[in-house]
Parts: structure tokens; C-alpha cells; sequence
């Protein structure tokens, strides 16, 4: 036994939760629940897992020994944006009521976190911002919105035994997950805008490196090669915000690039590319046509009313808190079964990501083309 200690143990003299889940064959979600002591591990997984801990010496944390306790019914909410992006975000403004109001119908309360860069490889931060998050016991799990690739903070979670739900696409297959068909929305606004006869498509992409962003970018990037059109400009946005679809848009005019139809990956970048294309003498529909991403509240104030992708940010958020539920352990009853929202969504299978039968549950979500003025005039 000590010998396995001394072979396993970090570089910081400590075995991680990541080891133990290596050398035991599953994922770091399965090890969490065998830590919680969840009833849907499979005898034989749960006795390896333990065996491998006992081998390498693997001693949990505070947070694993008060959640194997009891739950406190604390769920926390990570949003790794900045306070001024969350409050003032047709998105977020509905994910997050979503959000609460499916903990509160399951007898929970919400915790949300929000900070400008937990991620993009500073694994000093991440290990700051999880053992924040893990302190004490007083969560019993954490619902996290994915913002960029290589998102290193959903693992550090688990690695500090906490159960994850992941909004959006985790960068680990087996972190369970909630996401919209992001691939089917590029595609469907494409295909929307070459039926009008539409032919130098431009796409106004969200952040690089957001897997959102680029999941849409590359639905579009399909849709042109298939119908033959031509993809005359691509222009990543810095954020999903109405003044960054502005600056993108101008760049790509200062740039000399004259799309007659273009795809926008927000609402609010398409409001921001409309209002630079009415400065530069460009009308929307006719001119341009344009086609956004969300169907929130910027989507039916602009003018003219913009065609989107609609995707269902409420039941994303209903159903993420439910996933977490089930990790946890947590059956949710009475009014809280509502909580799941009108459509609980296709489970997609993950391969080579666990062996306990409830791994890579990644759960993706269907999106509507919903056709108003901005290509359509009334």
C-alpha cells in the first residue's frame, strides 16, 4: 500500500480525484459519486474506485466528507462573465430565472457566482475558484455555463468532489451536460437565406474559442458548401453584445467585404451589425438580409423585427438543475416535476467515456427558424 502511495501521489504530495479516476478506468463524475456515495454506481465500479483510493492513499476533502453527511440543498449557478455582461444579457437574465425557479420548486436555493476569467489555462485561478466553491459543504453541486474551449474549471469541480452540470459543451465528454442543437442553428439560418435567393453569405461569429460560437460558425460553413453559395467574410465578434456585432460589422465593411445575407451568432450582434449596415447606407432586408441566434427580447424590438434561430434558454436552465438533481441524489417532487420544462430533449451518446452505464449524458436541446422582417419584409 505505501508503495502506491509513493508511485500515484502528486507533484504536491497529494493524489487527486483525476488520478484515482485514471487509474480506476472511469471518469472524474464517476468517482465523485462513488466519493457522495450515489446509488446509480454499479457495485463493482464503486469497489474499484474504492480500492483504488485505499491503494494510492487518496484522503477526500471537507466538501466530500460533509456532502457523504447530508445535502444542504444549496445548488450553485458559475456564469464566468462580469456582473455588467450577466445583468444586462437577454440570455442570462432568462437562463438564470430559469435557473432558480427549478431549484426553488425542488426545495433549493441558488447560489450564483459570477467572475471575469475563472478559465483560458491559468490553473492557478481554477484551483482558487474551486476550492472557493468547495468550501465548507455548503453546495451541494454546481450548475456551470461553458465560455470558452479547454474550460479547465467544470474538472477542478469534480476533482474537489463536486457534482457538475455543464450549459453548453464541456470540454470533458463525460461532464454531464445541457446544450441547444448549435450546428442545426447555423445551418437552418443559411438555408433560410439562400431560399431567398441570397448568394455572398457573411457570418458574424461570437467569441473565438467560445463552443457556442464556434458550433454555429461551423453549421453555417457547412450550409454555404452545400448549396454552393459563396462565403464572402468571417468575423469573430469579442463578445455576444449588441456594440460588438456593431464593430464587427464595420470591420468587415472597412475590410471591403459586401454580403447580400448575413448570419449573426446573437440577437444582439445581429442588432449591433443592423445599425452599423444603416450607417454605412445598407437597408436591411434589402440590402442585406439578416439572420440572428437566441429569439429574445432584442430579436422582437429591432427594426426591422429580426429572423432568428430560436433556441429554448428556459428549459435549458430547468433541465440542467434537474440533471444536477441526479447526480446529487436529490429525487425532486411535487411542483418541482413541472421544473423540467415542455421538452426534456435528445440524449446523445458519448463513447469511451465511462463504464458505470451514466456517463457523457449530454442532453441537446432542438431549435426553430423563426422568420420575421430582417429577410422577409413584411
Amino acid at each position: 500500500m505505501a508503495a502506491g502511495r509513493s508511485d500515484h501521489s502528486t507533484s504536491g504530495g497529494r493524489v487527486t480525484l483525476k488520478e484515482v479516476a485514471r487509474l480506476a478506468g472511469v471518469s472524474r463524475s464517476t468517482t465523485s459519486r462513488v466519493l457522495n456515495d450515489h446509488p446509480s454506481v454499479r457495485p463493482e465500479v464503486r469497489a474499484r474506485v474504492q480500492e483504488v483510493m485505499e491503494d494510492v492513499g487518496y484522503v477526500p476533502d471537507g466538501i466530500a466528507r460533509s456532502l457523504r453527511r447530508g445535502h444542504t440543498g444549496m445548488l450553485g449557478l458559475l456564469i464566468p462573465q462580469p456582473a455588467s455582461t450577466v445583468f444586462g444579457d437577454a440570455y442570462f437574465a432568462t437562463l438564470v430565472s430559469a435557473v432558480v425557479d427549478a431549484a426553488q420548486r425542488a426545495g433549493c436555493t441558488v447560489a450564483t457566482v459570477l467572475t471575469d476569467d475563472p478559465l483560458a489555462g491559468r490553473p492557478d485561478t481554477t484551483e482558487r475558484l474551486a476550492a472557493k466553491l468547495s468550501a465548507d459543504g455548503l453546495l451541494d453541486g454546481v450548475v456551470a455555463t461553458a465560455s470558452v474551449d479547454d474550460d479547465p474549471v467544470p474538472g477542478a469541480l469534480l476533482d474537489a468532489g463536486l457534482p457538475v452540470v455543464v450549459i453548453g459543451e464541456p470540454s470533458d465528454a463525460s461532464t454531464t451536460s445541457v446544450d441547444v442543437d448549435n450546428l442545426a442553428g447555423g445551418r437552418l439560418a443559411v438555408e433560410h437565406l439562400v431560399e431567398l435567393g441570397r448568394a455572398r453569405v457573411a457570418v458574424l461569429a461570437g467569441p473565438e474559442g467560445n463552443p457556442s460560437a464556434r458550433r454555429r460558425l461551423e453549421g453555417a460553413r457547412r450550409a454555404v458548401e452545400a448549396a454552393a453559395v459563396t462565403l464572402v467574410g468571417v468575423e469573430a465578434a469579442d463578445h455576444f453584445g449588441v456594440e460588438d456585432g456593431r464593430r464587427a460589422m464595420d470591420r468587415m465593411l472597412a475590410a471591403g467585404t459586401r454580403p447580400d445575407a448575413l448570419v449573426a451568432g446573437s440577437d444582439a450582434i445581429a442588432v449591433g451589425a443592423m445599425a452599423a449596415l444603416d450607417a454605412h447606407g445598407l437597408r436591411v432586408p434589402d440590402d442585406v438580409a439578416v439572420a440572428g441566434f437566441d429569439d429574445l427580447a432584442p430579436a422582437r424590438v429591432s427594426t426591422p423585427p429580426l429572423t432568428t434561430v430560436a433556441q429554448p434558454v428556459a428549459s435549458v436552465g430547468r433541465l440542467a438543475v434537474h440533471r444536477l438533481l441526479d447526480l446529487v441524489g436529490t429525487e425532486a417532487t411535487g411542483p418541482a416535476r413541472d421544473a423540467r420544462g415542455s421538452a426534456d430533449g435528445r440524449v446523445v451518446p458519448v463513447t469511451g467515456s465511462g463504464v458505470d452505464g451514466h456517463e457523457g449524458r449530454r442532453t441537446v436541446l432542438d431549435v426553430a427558424l423563426v422568420v420575421r422582417g430582417s429577410t422577409v419584409p413584411d
